[in-house]
């Protein structure tokens, strides 16, 4: 019994380190057999990858360490989902790039590969 906590312990310890929080699958947004489907309500758009994988973004609002600790998590789920971002592209190597809610003056790319976040200021219109 007590290895098993033990193990445990270590193991969530090790995920922290790594610095990706686990977001957990939502189930209601995976892809189901069939003609049509729909989802929740709080589905805002679903933006299918080079992959073929959708990726869903739904309402609510986050700062921007919580839209990239997201986009980490997310890039290893099945049916990955953002909240306070908009996506704006999937590119041929596979990078996100997308823009946060909550500084709509900054572009944001991150590389699933490689773990490597790249920013882009933008330059405001008048």
């Amino acid at each position: 019994m007590r290895l098993g906590i033990l193990l445990m312990v270590i193991a969530a310890s090790s995920a922290a380190v790594a610095g990706t929080p686990a977001i957990p699958e939502r189930r209601d947004l995976l892809p189901q057999r069939v003609r049509w489907q729909t989802y929740p309500v709080d589905v805002t758009r679903v933006i299918v990858d080079r992959s073929g994988k959708p990726w869903f973004e739904v309402s609510g609002t986050s700062d921007l360490a919580g839209v990239k600790a997201q986009v980490e998590g997310a890039a290893k789920l099945a049916a990955p989902y953002l909240r306070g971002a908009n996506i704006l592209l999937f590119d041929r190597r596979g990078r996100v790039w997308l823009i946060p809610q909550c500084n709509q003056m900054l572009l944001l790319g991150y590389d699933p590969a490689t773990g490597q976040w790249q920013e882009r200021a933008g330059v405001p219109v008048e």
